[in-house]
């Protein structure tokens, strides 16, 4: 169980990594890495698979989990970690990270329930998370559980 009252965000990062590897298991995905990046620190294997753009990334911009899965193909997914409730900044922060890339799929996770506003906003503008390649989703980490929230899923579960 995390601590909630000095919790920072770097805490969150290794239970959800280790819950998004679960999920994209139970997802029926192979060959899961799943890895740790904030401050851009990308293992060999994942610069050799996303490329020239991350020497283009710095310790103050890069996703804070990334990796690989396989899945009709190899995929590619990234994570950004939030403490706090979800802003529309962090939403075009994922998109970022996930355009650069060219990750299959950005998730955006926050132990936070998304703002009413941004929800409202999102439901008129679905296209900001799901349009041509863009795959993102945002996701409730139950800090207590150290799980995500499989009710949470917005705009849907993605089947990965």
């Amino acid at each position: 169980m995390l601590k909630m009252d000095i919790m920072i965000e770097s805490d969150l990062y290794l239970p959800i990594k280790k819950d998004i590897y679960q999920t994209l298991k139970e997802a029926g995905c192979e060959g899961l890495h799943i890895e740790i990046t904030a401050n851009n620190s990308f293992s060999n294997l994942l610069r050799k698979k996303f490329g020239e753009v991350l020497s283009l990334l710095d310790k103050s911009f890069s996703p804070d989990l990334s990796g690989l899965y396989h899945k009709n193909g190899e995929k590619k997914i990234i994570l950004e970690v939030k403490k706090e409730k979800i802003t529309i900044q962090n939403i075009y922060q994922t998109i970022s990270y996930q355009e650069l890339i060219d990750a299959d799929i950005g998730l955006l996770v926050s132990p936070e329930e998304i703002p009413l506003q941004i929800k409202k906003f999102l439901n008129k503008h679905q296209r900001i998370l799901q349009d041509k390649k863009r795959n993102i989703f945002i996701i409730k980490f139950d800090k207590i559980g150290e799980k995500i929230l499989e009710s949470s899923w917005y705009p849907f579960q993605p089947s990965f």
